[in-house]
């Protein structure tokens, strides 16, 4: 628990504190947004509890207090598996901003706090690379519906020991978002933590991409370009001006006998140093 001797008024300032509470850097706002209709909604009866252990804490047992409106933030934490089924795995943590207005019982003045406290358990988000790639390429019906429960849609993916559960409003919200920008920047949007994931994750969407191909030479075998990897890089939602600046930059190191893949992998650490 953390108590904040201020009065934050809007949801901006929720979310910051939420991020700050979590210890993560430089995420962005729209991140927590996205992933908050996962999780289940603070009852008000709980919320007053929590804020009369805070205010109580802070001021003596004899204390009152009046809550303000308060905001539920997810703060969403990725990482990268490849076991099995290569996914992009987000562990979400909601957190309770709660502002209020508290009096020591011996006391006619009022004293503004702000109440920042995690609720709830933990909750895992698995995206199966395979299906990121689905929806980016606007195919995801290719994965047979199993079931629905409520807004919660059950999908069979190939590789996974159970269909795999995911609200509506999620993956609406990440088709807007993979849109809107190339996946790289997506991750980039959780901060430094998303940043390093960026190879991995792109990495392997291009693997899956290409895995489909019908190349009669494998994608380890075959010399590179730089029209593909141009193709390679647009492929992935980036604009050709983005794509040509990523290539110059990279150019010192592609060397005139690689292969593709080793190209590719040298234009992926680029491509993440970007932004």
């Amino acid at each position: 628990m953390t108590v904040i001797r201020d009065y934050i008024e809007n949801s901006d300032e929720a979310i910051s504190l939420a991020i700050r509470e979590a210890q993560v850097e430089g995420m962005k706002p729209q991140v927590t947004e996205l992933f908050s209709v996962i999780i289940d909604t603070v009852s008000q009866r709980e919320v007053e509890k929590l804020v009369a252990a805070a205010a109580k804490s802070q001021y003596g047992k004899d204390a009152k207090w009046d809550i303000g409106h308060w905001w539920q933030v997810v703060v969403p934490l990725p990482r990268y598996e490849s076991r099995s089924l290569p996914a992009l795995i987000i562990e979400t943590r909601a957190y309770l901003v709660a502002p209020a207005e508290v009096s020591p019982g011996c006391s006619r003045r009022w004293w503004p706090i702000t109440l920042v406290e995690p609720v709830g358990k933990p909750q895992l988000v698995v995206l199966p690379l395979c299906f990121l790639l689905a929806l980016l390429d606007g195919n995801e019906d290719r994965y047979r519906i199993v079931g629905k429960d409520g807004q919660w849609t059950l999908r069979e993916i190939a590789g996974l020991k159970q269909p795999l559960r995911l609200h509506d409003d999620l993956v609406d919200g990440l088709r807007h978002v993979f849109r809107m920008k190339p996946v790289a920047d997506w991750l980039d949007d959780f901060g430094p933590r998303g940043h390093r994931l960026v190879p991995l994750v792109v990495g392997s969407l291009l693997g899956l991409m290409y895995q489909g191909e019908s190349a009669s030479v494998p994608l380890e075998r075959q010399a590179y370009s730089q029209e593909m990897l141009i193709e390679i890089i647009t492929s992935m939602g980036y604009g050709i001006a983005r794509a040509r600046r990523v290539l110059e930059r990279a150019e010192p190191e592609l060397g005139p006998q690689m292969t593709l893949e080793e190209a590719t992998r040298v234009v992926l650490k680029y491509i993440s140093e970007e932004g």
